[in-house]
């Protein structure tokens, strides 16, 4: 996702460094490896968080809502399973207070 936002905004494709793992991003941006880091937030968050790194070392300079959140399952699970797991996220995002409460305990 972070790909085709700076692809869109018109980073050049040889500028963009690919990894597989948001900690080497975390450790490029430190080190001076690169320049920015664009990832979702709310997954950013929760990791400086889980790491207990300083916020402020970071600068955030631009934040975007790109689209709907999905979730894929693997081709075997049960139809029941999916609408069951579909109808408790639906609850759990009707209940703004519990959003807030989420939010704190994983993202602030």
């Amino acid at each position: 996702m972070g790909e085709l936002i700076v692809k869109d905004g018109g980073v050049p494709e040889e500028k963009i460094v690919k990894v597989d793992e948001i900690q080497q991003l975390y450790d490029m941006l430190l080190a001076g490896r690169i320049h920015c880091i664009a990832y979702t937030p709310e997954v950013l968050m929760w990791f400086i968080k889980s790491k207990k790194y300083d916020l402020s070392k970071l600068e955030f300079i631009y934040k975007k809502k790109v689209g709907e959140f999905y979730i894929a399952f693997s081709k075997g699970v049960n139809d029941k399973l999916i609408n069951d797991y579909q109808h408790a996220w639906d609850k759990v995002a009707q209940d703004t207070k519990l959003v807030e409460e989420i939010r704190s305990k994983y993202l602030n």
